[in-house]
């Protein structure tokens, strides 16, 4: 890959990022990572997600410093309950009052998405938004609250949350399309989580599939080509 289909070091609205622009490109994907990574998680997926070079990539860091072990810290969007998170992987917890919990920060990373969409000058039309885990929380809401429909949503490993505010928002979003994946066996975010954000996004009209994979939190090889293929037949 030459310097020039590499993401590059950039700041948008204050929020540092990796950016890939191309010549003559409008369509624009903007991947949200998950709790306690950076803006460098996700970008290596870009040109196995795009191998046309069909799409813009943005792929911004967290807005919050987290710990992630003796002196180290990550990016994050919005402060873990972990208690709860963990209780909830583990189904000691009830899936239902977990997706409709409040979520300190969440708010405060949405409207910062959608300032940073708004700083790229793209139209909604023209723009998928995804991420994995926590970010696929955030983006799903990001795209709830603007004023136009999305090209798509690309969701990975994410969960149902906010769910009485997000479900009303949806309602207005029935024509966006997404693709959503899961593993079965995920530890950190139980497969009941997915399920329940797939019945929102259903209920509310949106088309989408839920690929559910045989491994935990991550993103294996066929949700990379699913996703790409979902991707591929938005390009036009």
């Amino acid at each position: 890959m030459s310097m020039a289909d590499r993401p590059q070091p950039a700041t948008i609205d204050g929020i540092k990022a990796l950016v890939l622009v191309r010549p003559n490109v409008r369509r624009t994907v903007v991947m949200l990572h998950g709790f306690g990574a950076g803006c460098d998680d996700l970008a290596p997926l870009a040109p196995y997600l795009d191998p046309r070079g069909a799409w813009n990539w943005v792929f911004p860091d967290g807005i919050v410093e987290v710990p992630i072990g003796p002196h180290a810290s990550g990016r994050a969007w919005f402060p873990l309950r972990i208690a709860a998170l963990e209780a909830a992987a583990r189904g000691n917890g009830d899936p239902a009052g977990f997706a409709e919990m409040p979520l300190d920060g969440l708010d405060t990373a949405v409207d910062r998405i959608r300032s940073l969409t708004e700083q790229l000058r793209v139209a909604p039309a023209d723009l998928v938004l995804g991420g994995f885990s926590q970010g696929a929380m955030v983006a799903v809401n990001a795209a709830a609250r603007l004023a136009a429909d999305v090209r798509g949503l690309l969701l990975l490993s994410g969960a149902l949350v906010n769910g009485g505010e997000l479900r009303a928002m949806l309602a207005r979003h029935a024509a966006v399309p997404y693709f959503q994946s899961h593993g079965r066996a995920d530890p950190v975010l139980a497969f009941a989580h997915a399920q329940r954000l797939h019945e929102c996004l259903a209920a509310a009209g949106l088309q989408g599939e839920l690929l559910a994979f045989g491994g935990g939190h991550d993103i294996p090889a066929e949700v990379v080509g699913a996703a790409a293929r979902f991707l591929a037949v938005r390009e036009h």
